[in-house]
Formats: structure tokens, sequence, C-alpha cells
């Protein structure tokens, strides 16, 4: 378990922001230009979640209840980047969780959110 969850933090994390990196380089970004616009989010995050600890540091349409945004950001990466759409997904229903927990995601926000997520929503 402790090998595994080294591996997550680390490996996966590197995976991640390789996602990320990604994204902005379909919108024309180089690797450089990439790493320049979401790396002070990451250092941000990363400096939030030593002060404050993983759950108090959750940010975003998921925390506040913004299924809109949601599905566009679903919509988008369905038509231009398929290849991340389950990734998005499956981390998303993990941070609705963490939503719960900080009682900034109401249970009927987070049962819609879900719903889209797994693509069950009638929107």
């Amino acid at each position: 378990m402790y090998h595994a969850a080294a591996c997550m933090a680390s490996n996966y994390l590197v995976t991640l922001m390789n996602m990320v990196e990604g994204i902005y380089r379909h919108l024309g970004m180089d690797a450089d230009e990439a790493v320049r616009a979401f790396w002070p989010l990451v250092r941000g995050t990363v400096k939030n979640m030593e002060d404050r600890g993983t759950e108090k540091s959750l940010t975003g349409p998921i925390a506040r209840g913004d299924s809109g945004t949601i599905g566009k950001h679903l919509k988008v990466l369905e038509s231009k980047m398929p290849e991340l759409l389950d990734v998005y997904c499956e981390m998303g229903l993990f941070a609705v969780d963490i939503g719960i927990k900080n009682n900034t995601l109401s249970e009927e926000r987070a049962d819609k959110i879900k719903s889209l997520l797994r693509g069950t929503s009638n929107e």
C-alpha cells in the first residue's frame, strides 16, 4: 500500500501534468509555453495542500457545484481529446466526494455532477 501511494503521488502526478501539457499543446503551445502556463497554478495548489491539507485545497467547478462548466468540459474533451475523457470523469468523481466532505457541495448538486460524469444525465 505504501509503495502504491508513493507511485500515485509521484508517477501519477507526472502523468497528470503530462496530460495537462498535452491539452495546452493541442491549443498550439510548445512544451515550454505549456509548462509556463500551468505551473503557477500547480505550484499554488501544492503550497495550499502543504499548508491546508488536500481536502481543504479543492477549488474549481466541482467544489462549487458548477455543473454547467463541467458539462462544457465534457463536451470539449469528447470532441477534441476523447482519450482524456475517462480520466477527467474518474478524477471528477473523487473530487465530488471531497466537495461533499468540505460542505462546499450539496448532495443535490453532487448527484447532478455525478450523473454528468457517469454519462447518465438527461441534459
